[in-house]
């Protein structure tokens, strides 16, 4: 069609066309029942977002305590740098300081870990463990303090080492500490530590090259990515983290006595 042939409508016509509506009058407003129907739809949706909100939220604080998500606060050895260290693989010719038997042996051992745990916590870390530690009076002050557990896996490495020499090491007290039960709970705690650590650090093997009852392989000697065990000293070592004179009768009453089981 032309364009010169669209026109106005005239008024008239075009007053009528506005006077009709697009729908019919009835049906331009819902009826009560529809009304009811969408308010208890939209009830019902309510109720379902409510309900499933309360059951996520019972989901999540019954999750396990120890799980990778509740990882406590207190983390000290996120502080900690990495190095590199190389691994020797010594013999009988040549042993490291920590090796054999005798009073060197023993005083390296001692400054390897006994000189330097437990450690002592502020009490608003102690509150962000996973489990609670006993805190003990010394000196009229609450003091609370931890094992970190690679003190403890050296601690259980010295009664294994100990325990192949029992002609030296044959105190009462030694021997109590070296009993079957007892290193076999030790065993299984570096059995844990080993895995937890898993060091996947490839060593080459190479066969045939006996030395008297041992088969060498110095291709085994390789670097290792280590957590800097200088850094794990300094920080244990602060004068805030070190025990008072008075903590190790604390700790010696405490075990006689017992404590109680709850919370801090």
């Amino acid at each position: 069609m032309p364009l010169d042939s669209y026109h106005l409508l005239p008024k008239d016509e075009l007053d009528s066309e506005q006077s009709v509506p697009f729908l019919p009058e009835q049906q331009a407003k819902p009826s009560a029942a529809r009304t009811w129907i969408t308010r208890i739809s939209l009830s019902l949706n309510v109720l379902f977002v409510a309900v499933s909100l309360v059951l996520l939220s019972r989901r999540s604080i019954r999750s396990p305590p120890h799980s990778v998500s509740a990882i406590p606060e207190f983390a000290p050895e996120k502080a900690f740098g990495y190095s590199r260290q190389l691994f020797k693989h010594p013999l009988s010719a040549s042993p490291t300081k920590y090796q054999g038997y005798g009073l060197q042996v023993d005083k390296a051992w001692h400054e390897l870990y006994a000189s330097i745990s437990p450690t002592i916590l502020t009490e608003n870390e102690a509150k962000q463990l996973p489990n609670w530690t006993q805190p003990l009076n010394v000196d009229g002050e609450m003091q609370y303090s931890v094992e970190f557990a690679v003190f403890h896996d050296l601690h259980c490495l010295n009664l294994a080492r100990m325990s192949l020499y029992p002609d030296h090491y044959n105190s009462p007290a030694i021997k109590r500490s070296t009993t079957v039960g007892h290193l076999s709970h030790c065993f299984d705690m570096l059995r844990q530590a080993i895995q937890c650590a898993a060091d996947m650090t490839p060593t080459p093997l190479r066969y045939g090259h006996w030395e008297g009852d041992y088969l060498v392989n110095n291709a085994a000697n390789v670097e290792h990515v280590c957590r800097d065990w200088d850094m794990v000293v300094e920080w244990v070592s602060k004068p805030e983290r070190r025990v008072s004179p008075g903590y190790v009768k604390a700790l010696e009453d405490a075990r006689k006595v017992g404590g109680p089981e709850e919370a801090v």
